[in-house]
């Protein structure tokens, strides 16, 4: 993309307009595109969030004495994603 930046502006025959009308709508466009998917994104987090809890709070079989497939506001045992990441000795959270 350098390349050809370049080679615009060394050839002066063409004339080089960095601020176009079409860019910008373009561009505008694309944000708010980009807005509308991290809404969705955001929304589907939220409802498969409450589908795993009503799932979890809801499983009809509770073996044992140790739930340890339930998180803690549950009444299992389950670590919390930060809690099995420093458990682990890893960096990486979700």
């Amino acid at each position: 993309m350098l390349a050809s930046t370049l080679r615009v502006f060394a050839n002066r025959e063409h004339s080089f307009n960095a601020g176009s009308s079409e860019q910008a709508l373009s561009m505008r466009e694309e944000m708010q595109r980009l807005a509308i998917a991290r809404e969705a994104a955001s929304a589907l987090r939220a409802r498969m969030s409450a589908l795993l809890d009503a799932a979890q709070r809801d499983y009809p079989d509770k073996p044992g004495d140790d739930p340890f497939w339930l998180p803690a506001h549950l009444g299992g045992t389950a670590p919390t994603p930060e809690a099995a990441a420093a458990k682990d000795g890893s960096t990486t959270s979700r």
